[in-house]
C-alpha cells in the first residue's frame, strides 16, 4: 500500500510514518518522493521552511546563486533571516551531509539547549553551537550516532533520513 499521493513509499517502509506526517503536514506534496536519493541542502531548507508554515520574507537576496523564481527562492531567503545559513552563496544543489542538517534543524528551532554533554568523539568542540545541537538532537532522540561514539557528522542524508529525523524533532 503507498503513502498518501506517493507511488514510490510503501506502508511498510522504516520511514513510511514520518513521510506520511510530512505529506499531512505539507512540508512535502507530489506523487514521487525519492526517498533513497540523497538530500540537498535546497530541498532541507525547503522541508523546513514549509514546516514552519512557508512564511514569506521581505527583503533582498544575499545569496549570489539563487534567483526568484529558483523553487527554493523564498525557503532560503527565510532561513537566511533565521540565522540557518549565511553568506554570500547557497550552495543549493549541494549534497546535504549529517552535520550541516542537524544544525540546520536546530537553528530553525531557535536553538534549543540540550541537557548533556555530547557523547560523540568526532565532534572537536562540544561547546560550538554544533556540538550544542548534536547534544540537543541525541537527548531528544532526533538524530542518534552511527556507531559506539560516532556522529559521522560528515555522512551524507538521503531524504528518507532528512524527513524522519524532522519527524522526530517537530512531532
Amino acid at each position: 500500500v503507498t503513502v498518501g499521493t506517493l507511488t514510490d513509499v510503501t506502508s511498510d517502509l522504516w520511514y513510511a510514518e514520518s513521510v506520511k506526517w510530512a505529506l499531512d503536514k505539507g512540508i512535502i506534496s507530489g506523487t514521487t518522493f525519492s526517498p533513497e536519493k540523497t538530500c540537498t541542502r535546497a530541498q532541507l531548507i525547503t522541508f523546513l521552511w514549509n514546516a514552519a508554515g512557508a512564511p514569506k520574507m521581505p527583503g533582498t537576496n544575499p545569496f549570489s546563486d539563487i534567483k526568484p523564481t529558483d523553487s527554493h527562492y523564498d525557503a532560503a531567503l527565510w532561513a537566511s533571516e533565521k540565522g540557518i545559513i549565511s553568506g554570500s552563496a547557497f550552495a543549493p544543489q549541494t549534497t546535504l551531509n549529517r552535520g550541516e542538517l542537524v544544525i540546520s534543524l536546530w537553528k530553525s528551532l531557535d536553538c534549543p539547549e540540550g541537557l548533556q554533554a555530547n557523547q560523540y568523539l568526532d565532534i572537536e568542540s562540544h561547546q560550538s553551537d554544533f556540538g550544542r545541537a548534536v547534544a540537543w538532537s541525541h537527548i531528544n532522540g532526533v538524530m542518534g550516532g552511527t556507531g559506539k561514539y560516532k556522529c559521522s557528522p560528515k555522512k551524507t542524508c538521503t531524504k528518507a533520513q532528512v524527513i524522519n529525523y524532522i519527524y522526530r524533532a517537530l512531532k
